[in-house]
């Protein structure tokens, strides 16, 4: 949206109030299953023909009960909140089940944002555990992450995201002369692994891929290691990706990328070192060789 037009709360207390308004149990999604169709869809910019047929409707959604068989799915099983950090969480007891990712650019402003429906939360438990013995400390000069305790909304995911387009469409689209409160001439895609996407995005992934996107921007941190059974400890200043000085360690390594590939020739014998800025396991990394 307009940069000059973005607050925090707004999309997200958008998605609260579309989830608290909806029952336990809810006989489909609270959207009419007419009000889009395929020729709604055709000016859509950058997508073609061909992949208009990939793209599955409402309408279209029967196999999840929507529509005709007005199976009953499950609707959000807790009232929801925004909490000082933006952040929605339970109403009763502040357990979060959505953040929120921001991009502010020069005129324009993105929100993304995240919704737990029915995760396995020991699964996410322990992939957010972060063993410091084991991979060391970082600092940087980026928002700090605060731990809270977290939940499920319990939400069927097509009455999850019936709910948030309609939202969408009443506050962006709203017609006071339609009977449902919303245009019916804004189009609505729903995209997923099976959508044929344009080649352009396609290119775009790939970009993503490398090395360079994903690491080569990275605002500087230090990382400081330490040997789990020694007083042994090294330290690296790192920017864009990049090794710019290190502390304890006698080999000369700044210039390098901070990943294993680069720094196994330097510490093939130290691969605690290794396995901490990388998860290096012993084994030769991607694209090494030795001769």
């Amino acid at each position: 949206m307009p940069r000059e037009e973005f607050t925090r709360d707004k999309h997200a207390q958008m998605v609260i109030d579309a989830l608290n308004d909806l029952d336990s149990v809810c006989q489909h999604p609270p959207v009419d299953q007419e009000y889009i169709n395929q020729s709604d869809i055709n000016d859509l910019e950058g997508i073609t023909s061909e992949s208009l047929s990939e793209i599955p409707m409402f309408e279209d959604l029967t196999h999840a009960g929507i529509g005709s068989t007005r199976a009953p799915l499950a609707g959000p099983q807790v009232k929801l909140k925004l909490n000082e950090r933006y952040d929605i969480v339970t109403k009763d007891e502040n357990r979060k089940v959505s953040g929120s990712a921001y991009k502010i650019e020069r005129q324009r402003a993105y929100h993304h944002g995240t919704m737990l429906l029915h995760s396995r939360l020991d699964i996410l438990g322990a992939l957010l555990h972060r063993d410091i013995s084991r991979l060391g400390v970082i600092e940087g000069r980026g928002v700090a992450s605060v731990k809270s305790p977290v939940t499920n909304i319990g939400c069927h995911e097509e009455v999850f995201m019936s709910a948030v387009v309609k939202a969408f469409q009443v506050s962006y689209y709203s017609d006071a002369n339609d009977e449902h409160g919303w245009s019916s001439t804004e189009p609505v895609a729903v995209i997923d692994e099976k959508t044929a996407l344009p080649q352009s995005i396609i290119d775009d992934a790939e970009i993503m891929k490398t090395w360079e996107w994903q690491f080569g921007q990275t605002p500087e941190f230090t990382h400081r290691i330490s040997h789990p059974e020694t007083d042994i400890s090294t330290e690296f200043i790192v920017n864009r990706g990049r090794i710019t000085k290190s502390k304890g360690v006698s080999a000369r390594v700044e210039g390098l990328r901070y990943c294993s590939e680069d720094l196994y020739p330097h510490f093939s014998e130290q691969s605690w070192i290794l396995g901490a800025i990388d998860g290096f396991s012993g084994n030769i990394p991607p694209g090494m060789t030795i001769s």
